[in-house]
């Protein structure tokens, strides 16, 4: 590739950082999860907890080849690029998991 001034270029994307005050946050959702489920009477096996992660059905390249020196550089998708299938796990606040879902989009 360096022969032909080509030059190998991949997909970026921007991290997220977490608040600093993280832990506060948490403990006060907590707090206030435990209140309302005690003044309304919720059993913890009503309340769940869904995990899901999607996958697409056809997953496109992160990475091109193109000339050096370009700045901007496309990365075409297909046409099935958006389809995808839902993988859902569950957990109450009892500690039961329940059956794993799959979703079609």
């Amino acid at each position: 590739m360096h022969r032909n001034s080509l030059s190998l270029r991949r997909h970026t994307s921007i991290q997220q950082e977490l608040p600093a005050d993280l832990e506060k946050k948490l403990e006060k959702l907590m707090d206030d999860v435990n209140t309302l489920r005690e003044r309304h009477n919720f059993p913890n096996d009503r309340i769940i907890n869904m995990e899901k992660t999607p996958m697409y059905f056809d997953m496109p390249r992160s990475s091109t080849i193109t000339r050096k020196g370009d700045t901007e550089v496309r990365i075409r998708g297909t046409i099935g690029g958006k389809k995808r299938v839902m993988y859902v796990i569950s957990c109450s606040a009892a500690g039961q998991m329940l059956k794993p879902m799959v979703i079609f989009k």
